[in-house]
Formats: structure tokens, C-alpha cells, sequence
């Protein structure tokens, strides 16, 4: 039993690590880099024509819904395929049929850049003025660190268990056998 909850809290304990550095990322840089990277694909990029896919991926969660457009492209005499998010649908009204990519790294794309911009722009500004990613991140390092000590200490606890029995060689030599028995 100390071995399946040993792997429970294994696997909680590096999720909520994951997490945690998840919303360390956020708090410390993440969002800053994604909006470098689309500045440096607005100033830097090269448009070429996109192929769009006509179906919009639709996810729901909660009360967010997200949709999603998948659409293709060629550069360097090379196909990539990318794809859009995006919150409604008033952000395809401006869409125009064209990618921007990095002629350097076109897997670095964008199919609506000023939109992108915006929502990152945002995202950025809200990471830096929220004080609840590091908070986040804090306390699911803790969990995670207690989790993963939690599991150290079960398959410890049952190592010691499983060997209880002390080795061969200490063990007490079998009782030697009667003169009695060998006439």
C-alpha cells in the first residue's frame, strides 16, 4: 500500500512542480518574451500567402471558450503549418489571407499580428501587475517538495520493511545433526 501511495505523491509532487514553474515563468518573464518575439516578428518578418483551414477549433472551459484556425504556409521552399487562437470571432473580420514569419526561423509565425500584439501587450501587463503567479508558484513549490518528500519517505519506509530477514551469513547456522542419527 506504502508503494501505490508512494507513486501518488510522485506524481502530484512534480505535477504541482511543474505548475509552479509554470507560474514562476509567467510572473518572471514569460509574457515579456512572447511579446519580444512578436515585435521582432512585425519589424522583422516577411508575408507570404496562407492557406487557411475553414474549420475553427472550438474549445470550451468553464466559462471561457476559445477558438483555434490551423493554417499552412511556404517558405524557404519548406511547408509549415501553424495556428491562430483567438477569444471571438470579430478577430477574423480583419484576417487577410497573409502569414508574417521570420525568414531566419519561419516556424516563428504569426496570421494576425496586430491581434497577437494586442493580447499579448495585455497578457504582459497583467503578469506584471498581479502579484498572484508568484504566490501560486510559491505555494505549489511547497506542496510539491512536501509531495515528493512524502513519496521519499514511503519507498524508504518500504525498502526497510521488505528486508526485515537479515542476511544469510548472520543468520543462525542450522543445529548440527545427533550422533543418534547416523546409526
Amino acid at each position: 500500500m506504502n508503494y501505490i501511495s508512494g507513486v501518488i505523491k510522485l506524481i502530484f509532487g512534480f505535477g504541482a512542480l511543474v505548475v509552479a514553474g509554470y507560474g514562476f515563468n509567467q510572473y518572471f518573464g514569460g509574457a515579456e518574451k512572447a511579446l519580444s518575439r512578436l515585435e521582432n516578428l512585425k519589424l522583422g518578418g516577411q508575408t507570404t500567402i496562407a492557406e487557411i483551414d475553414t474549420q475553427v477549433l472550438e474549445v470550451h472551459f468553464k466559462r471561457f471558450t476559445t477558438y483555434s484556425l490551423k493554417y499552412k504556409f511556404k517558405a524557404n521552399e519548406k511547408t509549415y503549418e501553424d495556428s491562430f487562437s483567438f477569444d471571438n470571432y470579430s478577430a477574423l473580420d480583419s484576417l487577410t489571407g497573409f502569414v508574417i514569419y521570420l525568414p531566419d526561423d519561419p516556424k516563428t509565425s504569426s496570421l494576425h499580428i496586430n491581434y497577437e500584439l494586442a493580447k499579448a501587450r495585455k497578457e504582459a501587463n497583467d503578469a506584471n501587475s498581479s502579484s498572484a503567479m508568484i504566490w501560486v508558484g510559491i505555494l505549489l513549490t511547497l506542496f510539491g517538495l512536501f509531495n515528493l518528500f512524502g513519496a521519499y519517505r514511503s519507498f524508504k519506509a518500504k525498502a526497510l520493511r521488505s528486508t526485515n530477514t537479515p542476511p544469510p551469513i548472520l543468520q543462525k547456522p542450522p543445529p548440527y545433526p545427533d550422533k543418534s542419527d547416523f546409526v
